[in-house]
Formats: C-alpha cells, sequence, structure tokens
C-alpha cells in the first residue's frame, strides 16, 4: 500500500474512532505507523487530510466498495435501471450491515458540512446532487415536472439514509430485508 493510501485509511480508523474534532495529527501517524512529518509532507493541515479522505470516501460509494471490508457489489457499472436499483439495494445492505464506521465518518463529515464548514459543504452538497441523480435513473422520472422529480429523488435519499442511521443507532427497530423488500417494491412501482 502507497504511503498516501496508508495516510487515508489511518486517517479514516482515527475519525471512525474519535470523530473528526477528536482526531489529531499524532494518533493519525501512530495509527498509520509513519511519522507526522511524513504526513504533513503529503498534506499540509488536517483540513487537506480530511477533505482528501473525503474525497477517497467519495470514490469508494461511487465504486460500490466498503473501506472497512473492501466488500465490493459485483456490478460496478449496471446497464439497466433494474441492475442499478439492485446494486444500489445491495450496497445499501452493505453499508448497514458490514460498513457502519464508514457510516459514521460520512454523518460526522454531514454535521461539519451543516456547521457551515465551507470545502466540506460544498463536496457534500456535490455528492448528494450526484446521489440524488444516481436515484433518478433508477426510477420512472418522464413523466414528472423537473420539481416533482427533484423532490422525489431527494425523498428516496431520506428514505435510505434515514434507514442507515436507524439501524447504526437501533439495530433492532426493523429487519434490513423486510425494509429493502419495500423499498424495491416502491421503486419498482415508480420504474418504467
Amino acid at each position: 500500500m502507497e504511503t498516501r493510501e496508508r495516510i487515508l485509511l489511518a486517517t479514516f480508523d482515527v475519525v471512525a474512532k474519535h470523530t473528526i474534532n477528536g482526531t489529531r495529527m499524532p494518533m493519525i501517524a501512530r495509527q498509520a505507523g509513519i511519522s507526522q512529518g511524513l504526513i504533513h509532507y503529503h498534506f499540509h493541515t488536517k483540513e487537506k487530510l480530511l477533505i482528501a479522505m473525503c474525497k477517497w470516501l467519495f470514490a469508494s460509494l461511487r465504486e460500490y466498495r466498503g473501506v472497512s471490508t473492501g466488500h465490493t457489489v459485483l456490478r460496478i457499472h449496471p446497464a439497466t435501471p433494474e441492475e442499478l436499483r439492485n446494486t444500489f439495494l445491495e450496497y445499501l445492505r452493505i453499508l448497514a450491515e458490514e460498513e457502519q464506521d464508514m457510516v459514521r465518518v460520512f454523518y460526522d463529515f454531514w454535521v461539519q458540512a451543516a456547521a457551515g464548514k465551507t470545502e466540506i459543504s460544498v463536496l457534500f452538497r456535490n455528492q448528494l446532487a450526484g446521489y440524488r441523480e444516481h436515484i433518478a435513473r433508477t426510477l420512472r422520472t418522464d413523466h414528472l415536472t423537473p420539481a416533482e422529480c427533484s423532490a422525489l429523488t431527494a425523498l428516496f435519499a431520506s428514505v435510505f439514509e434515514g434507514a442507515i442511521i436507524q439501524l447504526l443507532i437501533d439495530p433492532q427497530a426493523f429487519d434490513i430485508e423486510q425494509y429493502l423488500q419495500l423499498t424495491d417494491t416502491l421503486t419498482t412501482t415508480l420504474s418504467p
């Protein structure tokens, strides 16, 4: 593993355990087994390191890949709306069941973005827009106005994100299999 990737993975591990605000550069250096100076060589500040880690995590999402487990959904480039929907649902299952640290780190970044951290806010705004576009490709939206399509994809994003956070906080709240079946039924109803 190259040094930069090692630093990003160590940063992820530290943030997952201690939150963004609780993370310090010496902690990352210890986790990576390298000097703090080497971290500063690659990433001049903690903020630059956190932004790079955030982008690294977004790349994992686009590849349908987990960070902690390395588990990847096999259909990385689905061709049809049905394949895309199934891939998306399978990845949600991976996040909820196997990648809780990844989800926790993302939610920690969301808090930072909501607090007005400018560069992080822009990153997350763009990521959410891509997420909604992804969802729109799985739904039948040709009969909707642009405003209705925007609202529907935002609703679906809320449903998925809400499920993941509930499963992290209260895993016994509902059955993930039943939830995904109901979500799949709903998306199928709205798909061509």
